[in-house]
Parts: structure tokens; sequence; C-alpha cells
């Protein structure tokens, strides 16, 4: 059994928090393909060697910002709502083109403009893998993670606005599904008068264009002290501290992804190669953790939601949840790296701290910095990651991984 000793659990609390300073003091901003990104990837790699990982990067294509895909996509929907005074059935065409790239990216998780926007762009990214090896032949395998990149600033989640996310994000989708309907239809009627009520339709479509476009030009990538420095500091503290007491019989995977912030294009990557391995692990995600009250999300998404089913992982978090006072949550935001892994079905959950409106703290915003970090929720995403290993190590005696 690994003993939870609290003062052991205080001192790798203290030592994630020294993690988190260096990531937000010394480094600073990460944005997905910057210097920052490639420095804070340098670090980690560096922490896990230190703890006797075996480590290796998995690099892969990707652009600066998600903005890029959303700014193609949103102007290829005006295009073809102003082109339906032209030529009714060519606007549809491309409405609808527009809207299903919408689709793809947004619901099914299949970030197709964004990968192939990354691929021109020529711009690179990277994932840090460590794995920590079991002496003996592993009865399980856990995979815990945490993206290191941090994501542009834009009006839409300034604090006193970022409440309204799930409004905005709904209201765009309606719009967008509308503008398709009544441009089919207008194939059939050729009515210029539709044709006007398609262009009024698009409107939030064009104040999210006008948002995507300001906050390229206008805002900086923010500093990310719990958005997520915050659960990469908790990442190498368990590194650090499992690369001591190496459980036996658990092969433990250290997952820190890039890019992140652009539509997941590093989880993405990393289930594209890594297939086998997750579908045999339990997946532990660290995510904007440091702020707010600490919570376990078993369900994800706002257009679609993508929930962790009851199997092993479920029930070792609800017994450990109720045994040190973490609760479950659902968290209808933006994507996280388990919004993927949910997706595809693997068995996976987030650790989040979240606000009183059910959202992270300070989320994507120039207020993300050690000013309201907890200690005491390091420690306790430490001490739960731990606990569940060691449940999951006991219900699994007699199972030996392939």
């Amino acid at each position: 059994m690994i003993n939870l000793l609290l003062s052991y659990i205080e001192d790798i609390g203290l030592r994630a928090f020294d993690h988190l300073k260096h990531l937000v003091l010394s480094i600073g901003p990460r944005g997905a393909t910057t210097e920052n990104e490639r420095r804070a990837a340098m670090y980690i790699e560096r922490i896990l060697r230190a703890s006797g990982l075996a480590v290796w990067t998995q690099e892969f294509p990707s652009i600066p910002s998600p903005s890029y895909s959303y700014i193609l996509i949103y102007t290829l929907c005006i295009i073809g709502t102003f082109l339906c005074f032209l030529d009714f059935v060519m606007g549809a065409v491309i409405v609808i083109t527009a809207y299903t790239f919408y689709v793809l990216e947004n619901i099914f998780l299949l970030p197709i403009v964004t990968q192939l926007l990354s691929f021109i762009f020529g711009y690179r990214s990277k994932n840090v893998i460590g794995l920590l090896k079991s002496d003996e032949v592993p009865r399980i395998r856990v995979v815990l993670i945490a993206h290191y990149d941090t994501a542009k600033a834009s009006s839409i989640f300034k604090p006193e606005k970022i409440k309204n996310i799930k409004s905005i994000v709904r209201t765009c989708f309606t719009s967008f599904t509308l503008i398709v309907v009544l441009s089919i239809i207008n194939i059939f009627i050729e009515s210029y008068a539709l044709s006007m009520l398609i262009v009024f339709a698009g409107i939030p479509i064009y104040i999210e264009l006008h948002g995507l476009i300001e906050s390229e030009l206008k805002h900086n990538y923010v500093v990310g002290a719990n958005d997520n420095a915050s659960g990469v500091a908790v990442l190498l503290a368990l590194a650090e501290y499992l690369g001591r007491s190496k459980p036996m019989d658990s092969e433990i995977w250290f997952i820190a992804t890039g890019a992140k912030e652009v539509n997941t294009l590093g989880i993405t990557n990393f289930v594209e190669k890594y297939r086998d391995i997750l579908n045999s692990a339990y997946i532990i995600n660290f995510d904007s953790l440091g702020k707010g009250e600490l919570h376990y999300v078993l369900c994800e998404g706002i257009l679609k939601k993508y929930c962790l089913k009851q199997r092993a992982l479920k029930e070792v978090a609800d017994k450990v949840g109720r045994e040190i006072g973490i609760r479950p949550r659902e968290h209808q935001l933006l994507l996280t790296d388990s919004s993927i892994l949910l997706k595809n079905d693997y068995e996976a959950l987030t650790l989040m701290g979240l606000s009183e409106y059910n959202l992270p703290m300070d989320y994507h915003w120039y207020t993300d910095t050690l000013i309201g970090i907890k200690i005491s929720n390091l420690r306790k995403a430490i001490e739960f990651t731990i606990a569940v290993i060691d449940e999951l190590r006991g219900i699994n005696k007699s199972k030996i991984l392939n």
C-alpha cells in the first residue's frame, strides 16, 4: 500500500507549488508553438528524467491559436450568406461546407480545419511523455495528463462576462444552424427577401468573428497559473514522488500535452499513436485545479456531453472522493483533454477547481496569476490521485496487462 502520510503529502504539495512558480515566474505565458512553450517542455522533460522515468517527446504540427480555424470557418459562412444574393445554390454550398467544419470541430471533436492549417503554417508543438515501468508484470496502467500551454486572452473571457460563455456558444451554434436551414430552403424558393433574412440570422456569427480578430490583434497569451501551471505542477510532483516510491505491479504514464488550447491538438495526436496503451488504462487529467473548489469531473461539453461510464475508475473515484472530501461535478465549458478521451470511450476523468458558476477561476484572462492559488488544492489533488492508484491496484490484483 502507498502510505498517505499527511506531512509527506504537504511536502509534495509545496514541491508542486515550486514547479508552478517556475512555470509562471521564470517562463511565463506559454502559447502554443512559441519559444516559451518550448522552454516549458524542456523543463518538464528535465524533471521527468530526474525522477527516473523513461522520457521522450512527440512532435506534431500546430497553429499558435484556435482563432485561425474559427476565423476561416466563420469567414466562409459569411461569404456564403452574402453569396445567396447572387447564386442561391453556391451560397448554400459554401454555408453548408463551413457548417460541416464547425460541427466536426465542436461536436464530434475532429479538428480537421485546425490540423489542415497546422500543416500549412508549419509551426510545431510537442507532447512530453514519461513512463514509470513496473519492476513486476504490471497489473494496472495509469495515465496522468496535464497540458502545459496557455491560451490567448479574449474579451469574452473577462471575469464579468465569462459566466455568459455557454449562452454565447449555443447562440452561435443556433445561428449557424438557422443559416444552413434557410440557405437550403432558399435553393428551392429563390427569394431575395429570404436571402436578407439569412444575412440577419448571421449576426451572432459576425460578432463572434469580430471577437476572434480582436483577440488576435489586441490580446496576448496569459501566464496561466491556474490554467494550467497548476495541473503540470501536480503532474511533476507526482512523478517525483512515484519515481521514488515505485508502486509495485503498476505502469504509470505521465503526459504533458502541448497545444491543448488549439482545439486539443496535443491529446488528439497522442490518442492517434497510443490507442493500445489507452485501451487498458485508467486516466486522470489535471486541468485548472489551483483555484476554486476542487472537484473530479465526470461529464464534459457544451454542445455535446461526453461522460465517464460506470466502470472501475468511476467507482474508485466516488469512493476516494467521499473519503477525502472531493465531490463530482459536470463541466460545461470548452474542451479539456479528457473530452477527447471520453469521446473515444476511454476511462478518464478530470480534476478541476470550479467557481460558484461551475467555471474555472480566472479562465483565459490576465488575472490568471499566482494570486488565489491554493496549495491545499495541489495537495488534495495529489492525495486523491495516489489514493485512486492504490485502490485500483487493490481491485486488479488478479489482472495482468498484455
